[in-house]
């Protein structure tokens, strides 16, 4: 797929010409590689799939117009429209609302050739979307050459959308084109502004029933927020008289350490601070570590709050702050029972480490020797070799959670030094240490563990040989498979389970290679978590398996769990390749796959099933069910059968065709 994506059409190329026992096929996931190349634009890519009988140019819903319509490749949009089955108004005008969002003017204008495009489909939203994303040219052709009109809602929405993202040359334009502004929330655009400049922010004061709903201390909030200075400073000499919203903008500045705003809000109050929350400030500069906004406020003597500022600055690594507190004497290192000690040791801090034990007497083994262990899960090799050289810290406290926590995170080194203690051992704690390397993929940790003399291999009924396929670590597999006490078969086939349904390919292909699995039993429910879980090649792959050395897989085991659950996630893809190699069959349970589709409302699947199985499937309760459904879904649509069909909905054909499968539907009172 990364070939496909990248645009590299040679290398694609020599994939499809490799032999069919690697199984590169390039209708895969249900036309994926075509869906890549046309969301990025890959048109060569895109002609050489399409050469290929089983690669459908309309596949998933017409994905393909629309991700080429996307990705602005004009060429790329007018090749698929050569194709009958791809429409340009698919999925209700997507691919004309997808172009605006990405402000591809050309493309617009070639779907709007097309029949049933729709500029204003799905309540404007293409003018919505060019509108927030600043295309201000598609913004123009769609007002002035097209002569769309947005209602009140969309145009305000469109405003509100650039002005948030600041796009205020939009702003501007749809401000001056719209001469009534009813309901128009000035505030959130003014606010946006504040955070933006001054000259624009100037500009659109000057509008028309600005004043009438403006909210000066908002916008004073954003300015604070973004830094903006001298836009606060603007906003507070038109309405001067209000002091008071001045303490609230000093914590905000704090927290945002905007030393400028600081200095400015204190000028303004003539240096009468007695009012300024200083202690929460002073808090809140530690929280994000600006050390020139907390030496301010420091230098304004708070009389509170230093050693939470210590703390805070001790969760963010901060320890220039925390070295600044310590030596002002105001903070206790001890507070929170030194707390302090833990975040240095997870910030690889050696220098406070020594310090706050050597010169501020803290326990390097309090909270339950946290500090080693912390240390040793943080990969702070130094920190670790020093705690050990004390007396009382003992790096097997809590099941010997510091070496298992060099495991998981895959410090070697770490684990060597721990290893090296009398009282740590490998298997300690059912040699979690060992299974946790096997399951986070640390090839050389397992390596090396490997072959130490106490390693217990299978232990927890081989429980590492199950993670590491689970989390498909196939080096790890391969390592682990090579060990006599490992069985492969552990829990009942667990280690297959897991890959099939984390979507493993290379873990499963290389398990059925194993001669523990030559005539293997119970491989369904493997089956059925790939299955149900869209994982396409490996059901694929299953399917094909050599007979003679395995069981024949029951796809319809477990009253057809397999097929259901696919249907209840929506995986089409898994439907359509069971229903090509096993059609009979899934034709006999095509009522029990309509039902789950209806129940858990998955369109496509419904839609599938009523244009292959119609012959087998009893619509009795069903047509109206579904009706409903494709009518319901989409909240942004609207039918309307009278006299005729007239139907806006990115369903219509679907709509269309349960009316036609029973006369009686078209007279119901539902459509009305």
């Amino acid at each position: 797929m990364v070939s496909v994506i990248n645009g590299h059409l040679e290398i694609v190329k020599y994939l499809l010409r490799l032999p069919e026992e690697y199984n590169i096929k390039p209708s895969i996931q249900d036309n994926l590689p075509l869906l890549w190349a046309s969301y990025n634009g890959h048109l060569e890519i895109v002609k050489f799939l399409l050469s290929f009988p089983d690669v459908t140019p309309h596949a998933q819903n017409n994905w393909c117009i629309i991700s080429a319509a996307a990705s602005g490749n004009l060429e790329l949009v007018k090749f698929l429209l050569t194709y009958n089955e791809v429409e340009a108004y698919a999925q209700n005008n997507q691919p004309i609302i997808d172009a605006a969002y990405n402000g591809h003017l050309e493309i617009l204008k070639y779907l709007l050739k097309f029949k049933n495009v729709d500029i204003s489909a799905q309540e404007n939203d293409a003018f919505i979307y060019s509108a927030a994303n600043g295309h201000l040219h598609i913004v123009k052709y769609i007002i002035e050459e097209l002569n769309v009109i947005p209602n009140q809602q969309q145009y305000n929405q469109a405003c509100i959308s650039a002005a948030i993202n600041k796009h205020f040359l939009v702003v501007k334009y749809l401000l001056n084109f719209q001469c009534i502004n009813k309901n128009m929330d000035f505030n959130t655009i003014l606010c946006s502004a504040a955070s933006h400049d001054l000259e624009t922010y100037k500009i659109l004061l000057k509008y028309k029933d600005v004043n009438n709903m403006n909210n000066y201390e908002k916008q004073m909030i954003w300015a604070t927020y973004y830094g903006q200075l001298e836009i606060l400073d603007y906003i507070f000499k038109l309405q001067y008289s209000n002091i008071s919203i001045l303490n609230n903008l000093f914590l905000l500045a704090a927290m945002n350490n905007h030393l400028d705003i600081l200095q400015w809000i204190i000028e303004k109050l003539n240096n009468n601070i007695i009012n300024l929350q200083l202690d929460n400030a002073l808090i809140k500069t530690t929280k994000n570590g600006g050390i020139e906004s907390f030496k301010y406020i420091l230098s304004l003597n708070p009389e509170n709050g230093y050693n939470e500022a210590m703390i805070n600055a001790s969760y963010g690594g901060y320890f220039d702050i925390v070295n600044i507190l310590l030596k002002s004497g105001k903070a206790d290192p001890d507070y929170m029972d030194g707390e302090i000690l833990i975040y240095a040791c997870k910030y690889g801090q050696l220098k406070y480490v020594k310090y706050l034990i050597e010169e501020r007497a803290l326990i390097p083994s309090l909270h339950n020797n946290q500090p080693i262990i912390t240390s040793s899960e943080y990969g702070h090799y130094h920190i670790v070799k020093y705690l050990l050289t004390l007396k009382d810290v003992d790096p097997s406290a809590c099941n010997s959670k510091a070496l298992y926590n060099a495991s998981k995170e895959g410090h070697i080194d770490i684990v060597k030094l721990l290893l090296s203690c009398k009282n740590v051992k490998i298997n300690d704690n059912n040699n979690m240490s060992f299974i946790f390397a096997c399951q986070y993929g640390h090839y050389n940790l397992v390596k090396f563990l490997i072959n130490q003399e106490s390693v217990k291999v299978n232990d927890q009924d081989n429980m590492a040989f199950i993670l590491a396929c689970k989390y498909d670590h196939i080096e790890i597999v391969k390592l682990l498979s090579e060990n006599k006490c490992v069985n492969p078969i552990a829990r009942n086939n667990l280690a297959l389970i897991y890959a099939c349904q984390n979507n493993c390919l290379d873990v499963v292909k290389f398990l059925f290679h194993l001669n523990d699995y030559n005539s293997i039993d119970n491989i369904d429910n493997a089956f059925i978590c790939a299955a149900e879980n869209g994982n396409y090649d490996i059901v694929e792959f299953l399917l094909t398996i050599d007979k003679k050395n395995y069981n024949k897989i029951n796809i319809f085991s477990q009253n057809n769990k397999a097929i259901l659950g696919a249907t209840k996630n929506g995986y089409l893809n898994i439907l359509k390749l069971l229903s090509l190699k096993f059609n009979v069959n899934i034709k006999d349970i095509s009522d029990s796959i309509l039902n789950v589709a209806i129940d858990k409302g998955q369109l496509i699947i419904i839609d599938y099933c009523l244009k292959n199985f119609i012959s087998k499937i009893n619509l009795k309760g069903k047509l109206e069910k579904c009706y409903q459904l494709f009518c319901n879904i989409n909240c942004y649509s609207y039918f309307k059968i009278k006299e005729g069909i007239h139907i806006h909905n990115p369903n219509v054909k679907s709509i269309l065709r349960f009316i036609s499968l029973n006369n009686e539907l078209c007279n119901s009172t539902i459509l009305y």
